[in-house]
Formats: structure tokens, sequence, C-alpha cells
């Protein structure tokens, strides 16, 4: 078995190289900070964290990461810029567990990464993956018509939230759902038939701590996982992306070229081929909205 990399040896190593290094939580963040590099035109490496000696997966791992690198940044201060720790927000926040005074690590603005890929520009980019529409052809209204199915659920997820934030926040809560809840599961039709008319009638009392900490609606990116952000964010535009091959054919949406001139059966909305939502949700990781990562992409650009 191959030994585990040591922390100093790899910022030795990304001095030598002049390839400066990120550090992650785990797989799920190598390529999608690969992505955001290649944009801020930098070259990278990027190490999960738990292939450091000593070092577990995870945000704890990152903080912990940072912490043993603070003497070295001392040391020589232009240390700084071959390294770069990455973690998601979460609760730390609302918990008062921010690091504070941790040189080199970045901590994203919504609760997880996910989130940032829940966005009016990812969603154009998808529908040309697996419909027939061009760029260029999409107009707003297109856009608006599918995000609004979205927009007019927020509610249902942001209530689910509150819980996980309540038991995430509160010692011995008695909880009916947490973060640690998949994606699949809280977009369940099932699931939601059954905890949401429960969660209504905890609502306000939800609301009523959310008040101590400051969350209203409209802060739901901070307290939303961000797998179940853009999860919801997919499903709920999927079921309106399969409906727009009708729309266009009865003028419901501005038409596509081929409902221009009645040839429907070639509608430029008709997906390409059968999807899930999992495929999908998968595919909008693959879009980097350059506005939306804007933050990410600042601090990476920073690094020699």
């Amino acid at each position: 078995m191959g030994l585990k990399y040591n922390l100093n040896d790899a910022l030795n190593k990304a001095r030598m190289t002049s390839e400066a290094m990120l550090i992650v939580e785990g797989k799920d963040d190598c390529q999608i900070y690969f992505e955001m590099a290649k944009i801020a035109l930098k070259n990278i490496f990027i190490y999960q964290v738990n292939e450091f000696e000593n070092y577990e997966a995870g945000c704890t791992g990152v903080v912990k990461c940072m912490e043993t690198l603070q003497p070295k940044f001392i040391e020589r201060f232009d240390n700084i810029n071959w390294v770069l720790g990455i973690i998601d927000r979460d609760m730390r926040f609302y918990r008062g567990e921010i690091p504070n005074n941790l040189k080199g690590l970045f901590i994203t603005k919504y609760y997880s990464i996910e989130s940032y890929f829940a966005t009016a520009n990812n969603l154009k980019k998808l529908l040309t993956k697996i419909t027939y529409i061009l760029e260029k052809d999409i107009q707003q209204e297109h856009i608006d018509i599918i995000e609004d199915n979205f927009k007019i659920s927020i509610d249902q997820l942001y209530l689910i939230s509150l819980e996980a934030f309540k038991n995430a926040c509160s010692s011995g809560y008695d909880k009916l759902l947490g973060y640690d809840d998949s994606h699949g599961k809280i977009t369940e039709q099932g699931f939601l038939n059954y905890i949401l008319p429960i969660l209504k009638a905890r609502e306000s009392l939800l609301q009523q701590f959310a008040d101590t900490k400051n969350v209203k609606i409209e802060d739901i990116k901070l307290i939303a996982k961000g797998k179940w952000y853009l999860h919801w964010y997919v499903k709920r535009a999927f079921f309106v992306i399969k409906q727009l091959k009708g729309k266009c054919k009865n003028k419901d949406i501005p038409q596509c070229r081929s409902c221009m001139v009645e040839n429907y059966n070639e509608c430029l909305f008709g997906l390409k081929s059968s999807f899930t939502e999992e495929q999908l949700h998968n595919e909008m990781l693959n879009f980097i909205d350059k506005a939306e990562c804007a933050d990410i992409i600042a601090a990476v650009s920073v690094l020699n």
C-alpha cells in the first residue's frame, strides 16, 4: 500500500514545481474546483484532505491542515501563495464555529458548494445539453417558466431545511430529518407527502427559532444543504422541461424555429434521450457559472 502524503512536503513540492495546491474535503469537490482553477488560468494540484498523513476527510481535516500550516506562513510570507484550503460553510456560522484568522482558508458563501450550480445560466447550458435548442435561441421567458416551478415550491424546501437547521443547532432536538438525509430522500414524493404536513404544524416554532438566528426564506441557500437545493432545482426544472415541446407547439411559449414553420415533430425543445433527475443533477455540476462562482475563482486566482 502506498504511503500518504506529508503536508509539509506537499507545500515544498508546490513551490519547487510552481504548481499551487488546493486542499478539499473529498472526492466530490475535486472536479468542481479543478474546473474553476482552469477558469482562473491557474495550474494547480488538488489534494483530498485524507490523502495526507493523520488528517481525516471532510471540513475538520481541512481546517486542521490549515492550522498546521500557519507557522509556515509566518516562517516564509510567500508560502500563503502556494496553498488554499476550501471548506463548505454549513452550520459553522450559526454555531459560532467559523475558524477565525486562519490564513489560507476559504469558506463557501452558501451552506455547501452545490448551491452555486442552481442558476439560470447553468439552466441554459442544461437545456442545450439535453434538447436541440441553441443557447442563442433560448429566451428569458423560457427560463422564467422553468424556474417558476421551482420558486413556487421553495417554501417547502425552506421548511425542510429549517427542521435540519434546528436539529443541527439545538442539542437534544427531536428531529424528523437532518442534514445526513440524502437529496434523493428529501425530494421523494412519498416522503414529502408524509413529512410536509408534520413540518407545517411545526412551522411557527421553526421560524421562531430561525428568527433568533436572523434567518428568513431569502436566506435559504445558507441553511439548505447544497445537494438538496440543487436536486430540488433540477427536479422542478425537469418537470417543466419535459412539457416544453407541447407548450412550444401550442404557442404557450416563444416558439422554436421548427414549430414556427409547423414542423412540430422536429421541435427543438424535444429531449435528445431519456434522462433521470440524478443524471441532470450530476450534469449541472459540470457547468461553471462565472458570476455565481466569482468569489471562489478570485480566491484561486491569487495563488501562484
